[in-house]
């Protein structure tokens, strides 16, 4: 008898839904008038999906995209 030892499963707008909308007017940020930044911010969320990237990384990263101008609380209160 084999034992698992991994579970996967695709949390992202399958067990939880995820607003990226809400996301940026939760910050007060217009995505559509700031396409490169609205990338940047959509790839390091897929890349924290897939788990290239540890929690402190991603905020880091995150915050980098908006020049340090919201906290990593604020950044976390945004993507609830």
């Amino acid at each position: 008898m084999s034992t698992i030892s991994v579970v996967l499963f695709d949390l992202g707008n399958v067990l939880i839904s995820i607003y990226p909308e809400r996301f940026a007017a939760t910050l007060g940020i217009d995505h559509r008038s700031d396409q490169p930044r609205r990338l940047q911010v959509v790839q390091l969320m897929q890349r924290y999906e897939r788990g290239e990237l540890e929690t402190d990384r991603f905020f880091e990263q995150l915050g980098q995209v908006f020049s340090g101008k919201f906290s990593r609380q604020r950044l976390t209160e945004a993507l609830e």
